[in-house]
């Protein structure tokens, strides 16, 4: 049955069992993080530009550092209401997404005004995730552990948000072993993240690849997916070339050197449309601007429509998407459709970032509900 149309329904609060404490992990090793860069907010890629938002978690499943926990998140019996389009909130879901809101909106802030249209938009469909993710059984999150997240998250450098390198305050593990069912990486054991076709409500607990292993798009903590393979970034200052890039977003290799992107306004060279061109700073869409006759080419912004404003196909639209409309105004951009909201997939309008398009309406995954076993 649809996520949207099923009624809402009494479901019975368990108990979660005392989740292990262990030690940092060296090496890139992964485990679950509580709500980093991925799956609450990059799991899937923004309608508006496949280049953008979804580069933003190199990673692209919940990984972390260590391992920390402490009680189990439910309570002891009785039973909650649980509506998928609209679950409850608690206080660690919100202080958690505004902060981590927060932090992103510092380091990314043209792809996140890309993905979510507005700070306000995406502290609201972050709480809205976590509430859903924290229906999902074995996921063992905790509420101190969201709150202990939050009072941490400000204080991470975009580097190490980047590359998912993420406090021990900010990382839990699931209960379930590699090759279990699951909806959402946090019900997986360390090391690993929930593996899911696209489209598909269900995966499976899979390994995550780390430096110098194969890779499609995800790799451990501290690595990258290029070319292939996971490879570890080299830091501000450090020798860079195409086989050892610098931490996307972040930095670029200038004269063989990992080095600060370039403001706006700076001088630049290899004029180009393309964000980032010209190692102009790409995090917040500034590219290398053609010269004029008074002026040598330099770093300029990008432009960032908003609903309503004539588009074209290679115009970037804050929180939506480009879409024709049929009449004499041509395109338009439009906003995302919320969780439970008319869509269309091929023509607009499109689903926010924490809900997917399936028989023309935007379907969050309920992980309370998924029978996946």
């Amino acid at each position: 049955m649809s996520t949207c149309n099923r009624p809402i329904r009494a479901r019975r609060q368990v108990s979660f069992l005392l989740v292990a404490v262990a030690t940092v992990l060296l090496g890139g090793a992964a485990c679950n993080a509580v709500f980093g860069v991925d799956e609450l907010s990059y799991e899937a890629s923004s309608s508006a530009s496949s280049s953008s938002a979804s580069t933003l978690s190199t990673s692209g499943g919940a990984q972390g550092g260590s391992v920390t926990s402490t009680t189990g998140a439910g309570g002891g019996g009785g039973s909650v209401e649980i509506d998928p389009c609209a679950p409850d909130v608690s206080a660690g879901c919100k202080a958690y997404a505004e902060n981590s809101c927060k932090r992103h909106w510092l380091c990314w802030p043209f792809w996140m005004n890309v993905t979510y249209g507005s700070e306000l938009e995406c502290v609201a469909l972050t709480k809205r995730e976590c509430g859903r993710i924290r229906g999902a059984p074995d996921h063992g999150i905790t509420e101190q552990a969201l709150l202990d997240c939050a009072d941490d998250f400000l204080a991470l450098s975009c580097g190490d948000l980047m590359l998912n390198l993420l406090p021990s305050s900010c990382v839990t593990e699931g209960m379930r072993a590699n090759g279990q069912p699951c909806t959402t990486t946090y019900q997986c054991a360390s090391t690993s993240h929930c593996l899911r076709p696209n489209g598909a409500t269900c995966g499976s607990c899979t390994p995550l690849p780390k430096a110098g292993e194969p890779c499609t798009d995800v790799c451990s903590p501290g690595s990258i997916c290029q070319a292939g393979a996971c490879i570890a970034p080299q830091a501000y200052n450090e020798a860079c070339d195409a086989a050892k890039p610098c931490v996307p977003r972040v930095n670029a290799c200038i004269n063989g050197v990992c080095s600060a992107m370039k403001p706006l306004g700076q001088a630049c060279s290899g004029a180009a449309t393309a964000i980032g061109s010209g190692y102009c700073d790409s995090a917040k869409g500034l590219y290398c601007a053609n010269s004029t006759p008074q002026h040598p080419p330099a770093c300029a912004q990008t432009a960032l429509l908003y609903p309503g404003a004539s588009c074209s196909q290679s115009s970037y639209c804050a929180g939506g998407s480009c879409i024709g409309d049929n009449d004499a105004d041509g395109n338009k951009c439009v906003g995302h459709a919320k969780e439970c909201e008319v869509c269309d997939a091929t023509n607009g309008p499109h689903c926010n970032i924490i809900s997917s398009c399936v028989a023309g309406l935007c379907e969050p995954v309920d992980h309370a509900a998924a029978d996946c076993d």
